[in-house]
């Protein structure tokens, strides 16, 4: 039997390593499979948000919600850098999806995540839609899914074609 010191330093080891596999962040590939996109942007992300809020418009769908925690870090008398939620999504898109799998309404409105990074570039990110149905039972609203991928790659080549 091993000594208890170094039993010890083996299960750190093992904790270690474990926290190291399952906090890593996604790969090209794993995005691919998971649905997950990120631009990265040269530009500001005050400059993204209006581009992007542009874009959600020339494409006929709705800015639902805003929430950033850069903001509300500010009102606390912090800095972080900036981070921005947009919800997306529209109410005939919203009908069809309830009326597809009504599990699937926690889902809307489907969101975009910029971010600021260390450079003062930014990000967007977001999960595509047919990634985000793709839990759900149902050949209607895996089929909303890959229709709402169109539009929202549509809303991302316009937001980030300045």
């Amino acid at each position: 039997m091993l000594p208890k010191y170094i039993r010890l330093y083996i299960r750190l080891a093992a904790i270690a390593i474990a926290s190291f596999l399952w906090f890593q962040p996604l790969t090209l590939a794993q995005t691919a499979q998971t649905g997950y996109q990120i631009v990265h942007l040269p530009v500001t992300i005050s400059t993204l948000e209006e581009q992007l809020a542009a874009a959600i418009s020339k494409n006929s769908m709705t800015l639902v919600n805003r929430a950033s925690a850069s903001d509300g870090a500010k009102g606390r008398g912090l800095s972080i850098r900036g981070d921005v939620v947009i919800g997306v999504f529209r109410n005939d898109y919203a009908l069809r999806m309830l009326d597809a799998n009504v599990d699937a309404g926690i889902e809307a409105p489907i969101r975009f995540h910029l971010t600021q990074e260390a450079d003062g570039t930014s990000s967007l990110r977001y999960y595509q839609p047919s990634a985000v149905f793709l839990r759900y039972e149902g050949e209607a609203i895996k089929a909303l899914g890959r229709e709402l991928d169109g539009v929202f790659a549509q809303i991302v080549k316009d937001a980030t074609a300045h």
